[in-house]
C-alpha cells in the first residue's frame, strides 16, 4: 500500500488512507490502431478518457482483466462524445464492467494537496500508481475563462493520458490526466501533470448526457 501525508496549509495532520481496490479497478488500458493511453469507467459500460487517444483513433478497445467476463480479454469500445477543448472523451464498453470511480468534488482543492495518478504507462497491463502534489491551477483561455487545468508534480509516461487523478486523501476522482505535455527521455515528464479538474469533468458529462 502507498501512504502519503498532507502538507498543505491549515489542515489537520493525518495520514493518507492507502490505494485500494476502489481506486485501481476502475482503471483500464484503451488503444487503437495508432496509439494507447488510459482510461476509467464511470458507469458499467461507459469509460472516459483523453479526447487526443480517441480521435481517428478508431476501431478501439479496452481490456478487461482476470475474472471479468471469465477471464482477461480486449473488448470492442465506440466513442460516444468527444469534447476536444477540454481534451475529454467518453466511451461506450461492448460489455459492462463491474467497477465503477467516484468523481468527487475539487472545488475544495487547494495547491500542496497530495494527489494519486493511476494509469497504464507504456502499454502495461497492470495499473501504475505515482504520488504527487497540487503545484498550480491556472485558466484555461482556450475553453473559457472559467475553465481550469491543474498542475501537479506527478511523474507521468507515454499512456498515463485519460487516467484519473484521485485526491489521496478521499479516493475519490478531482480530475483526470488529459493534456499531453512535452514529453522528456524514455517517454517521461519529470514531475509535470497537467489535468482537467472534476469541475471541467462534469461539465463534459453534462454534454454527453452521461451526467
Amino acid at each position: 500500500c502507498l501512504w502519503a501525508s498532507p502538507v498543505s496549509g491549515d489542515r489537520e495532520f493525518h495520514p493518507y488512507q492507502p490505494i485500494t481496490a476502489a481506486m485501481l479497478d476502475p482503471v483500464l488500458p484503451i488503444k487503437g490502431p495508432t496509439g494507447s493511453g488510459s482510461c476509467f469507467c464511470i458507469r458499467a459500460d461507459i469509460a472516459v478518457t483523453a479526447a487526443h487517444i480517441v480521435d481517428g483513433n478508431e476501431p478501439l478497445e479496452v481490456h478487461m482483466p482476470m475474472g471479468s467476463h471469465k477471464g482477461s480479454a480486449w473488448i470492442g469500445a465506440k466513442v460516444l462524445y468527444q469534447d476536444k477543448m477540454r481534451d475529454i472523451a467518453f466511451v461506450r464498453l461492448e460489455k459492462p464492467y463491474g467497477h465503477v470511480a467516484r468523481v468527487g468534488n475539487d472545488a475544495d482543492t487547494r495547491i500542496g494537496d497530495a494527489v494519486i495518478v493511476i494509469g497504464f504507462p507504456v502499454s502495461a497491463l497492470a495499473p501504475v500508481a505515482s504520488l504527487g502534489f497540487l503545484s498550480s491551477k491556472a485558466s484555461d483561455p482556450n475553453i473559457t475563462s472559467d475553465s481550469t487545468k491543474w498542475i501537479s508534480s506527478n511523474a507521468i509516461y507515454f499512456g498515463n493520458s485519460g487516467g484519473p487523478v484521485y485526491d489521496a486523501r478521499t479516493g475519490r476522482v478531482i480530475g483526470i490526466l488529459c493534456e499531453g505535455v512535452g514529453q522528456g527521455m524514455n517517454g517521461i515528464a519529470p514531475n509535470v501533470a497537467i489535468f482537467a479538474g472534476a469541475t471541467e469533468l462534469r461539465k463534459a458529462m453534462k454534454k454527453a448526457g452521461v451526467d
